[in-house]
């Protein structure tokens, strides 16, 4: 990977995968609303949930999970309500993140998923 838009793509295929293996059904993946997106919207047993996906390969600036603010869950719940709004859902749904960690050296990844994050703000 030469740059972060690279590694981030990257990132989020990894999580969609994840999340595949889990069962879950993708609905949807980078949706746009004006200024913001969300990286993977997915479709669980109850819920829909709307996941951003943070991909680091060095803790220099910290783990992935922790450069999801409050400013960038603001973003994605808005996202999150135009999509709801434009697909007729009124069902329940949540804010999740998931941190991928790349090691390069060894080639592999580490990942968590983080449900309910939105709750935190």
């Amino acid at each position: 990977m030469t740059n972060r838009r690279e590694l981030g793509a990257y990132g989020e295929k990894l999580a969609a995968d994840f999340l595949k293996r889990r069962n879950c059904r993708i609905l949807a993946t980078n949706f746009r609303s004006g200024k913001n997106e969300i990286d993977i919207i997915i479709e669980t047993d109850r819920e829909i949930a709307f996941i951003e996906v943070k991909t680091r390969s060095s803790s220099f600036y910290g783990l992935p999970e922790y450069a999801v603010d409050r400013q960038k869950l603001r973003s994605v719940i808005d996202c999150a309500r135009d999509w709801m709004s434009s697909n007729n859902y009124r069902g329940l749904w949540r804010i999740d993140t998931i941190s991928v960690e790349i090691n390069r050296t060894k080639a592999t990844a580490y990942i968590k998923w983080f449900k309910n994050s939105g709750e935190k703000f």
